[in-house]
């Protein structure tokens, strides 16, 4: 009987002891590893510091511009910064650079009640990228979005918006995409 109860005791000492080692041994041996493993940011072998976006670019290619005109007024383009901060007016695209617009969306108002409209965007007043053909509600405003174009506009140039009765609408335009080199 004696030998039975020592073969239990010896059994569950050792179930113990690997339950034990299979909860702290794996914490152990990380936290040994991080503290042994420096990282050092050299020439040969960079850190990286901006993960891909959504669209497959660093978060510092990403452009985002806003284009306002208020009725009868020019119309104004900035790039909102990282820091929310604005760059412009004029904002246009960097010399040997290409912006790749992915997709834009708008609000028109002080526009006659339940009349066909359009907003186009693009490098000039006749050379649209996109445009868009709506109708403006009862109140004359008018807003939508277009998703997942890719229009491309070049080095040196900036975005032109043109909508029907510019001298009467107000609208923003919102345009999200990025910058490559050419």
């Amino acid at each position: 009987m004696s030998s039975a109860k020592r073969y239990l005791v010896i059994a569950l000492s050792f179930a113990v002891c690997m339950t034990v080692f299979a909860a702290f041994a794996p914490r152990i041996a990380h936290a040994i590893t991080a503290t042994l493993v420096q990282v050092v940011n050299t020439g040969n072998n960079p850190v990286p510091i901006s993960a891909a976006t959504h669209v497959g670019q660093a978060s510092s290619n990403l452009v985002e511009l806003v284009i306002r005109q208020s009725p009868g007024s020019n119309q104004q383009v900035f790039r909102f910064l990282p820091d929310t901060s604005e760059d412009g007016p004029p904002w246009s695209v960097p010399n040997g650079q290409t912006l790749i617009i992915t997709d834009w969306s708008w609000y028109a108002f002080n526009l006659p009640a339940n009349t066909e409209c359009f907003v186009g965007l693009g490098p000039g007043i006749n050379d649209f990228q996109d445009i868009v053909h709506m109708t403006t509600d009862a109140n004359g405003r008018t807003w939508g979005r277009v998703p997942q174009i890719t229009a491309a506009l070049g080095g040196g140039l900036t975005l032109t918006l043109n909508t029907c009765y510019p001298a009467l609408v107000g609208i923003t335009v919102y345009v999200h995409g990025y910058l490559t080199s050419q």
